[in-house]
C-alpha cells in the first residue's frame, strides 16, 4: 500500500505517524500543473537546443528514442529542486526516519516542517 499525501497535510503531525506505519508514501499537489507544464517546455527547448552541456554531449537514453537526457544542470531542473515547496517536502520526508550508526536500526523523528 501506498499513502499518497498532499503538500498541505505535510504540516498535520498525523501525517508523519501514519507514514511511518505505513512506511511508503507519495506527495502530489506538490507544485501547481501550469509551472510543471512551462518547465517541461523549457526543458525540450533546452534538449533541442543543446547539443553539449559543460563540454560534454548531451546523451539520452535509450538511444534510438531518447526517454531520459542528462539535464541535471539545466535551468527547468534547478528551478524544480529549488522550488520551496520541493524543498519542504524533501524536509519532511529526511526528518521522517534516520540510521543508526551501524546502519541496522531506524529511528523515527518528531515530524516539523520549515
Amino acid at each position: 500500500r501506498i499513502l499518497k499525501a498532499t503538500s498541505t497535510e505535510l504540516c498535520s503531525s498525523f501525517i508523519g505517524d501514519v507514514i511511518r506505519n505505513v512506511g511508503t508514501f507519495m506527495i502530489t499537489n506538490v507544485i501547481e500543473d501550469e509551472e510543471v507544464l512551462a518547465w517541461k517546455d523549457e526543458l525540450q527547448q533546452y534538449i533541442q537546443l543543446n547539443t553539449k552541456v559543460h563540454g560534454h554531449t548531451l546523451y539520452g537514453s535509450p538511444p534510438e528514442r531518447p526517454q531520459v537526457y542528462e539535464i541535471y544542470w539545466s535551468k527547468p531542473q534547478i528551478k524544480a529542486r529549488q522550488h520551496p515547496n520541493v524543498v519542504r517536502a524533501i524536509a519532511f520526508a529526511n526528518q521522517l526516519w534516520s540510521f543508526g550508526r551501524d546502519s541496522s536500526a531506524v529511528h523515527s523523528h518528531a515530524v516539523e516542517t520549515p
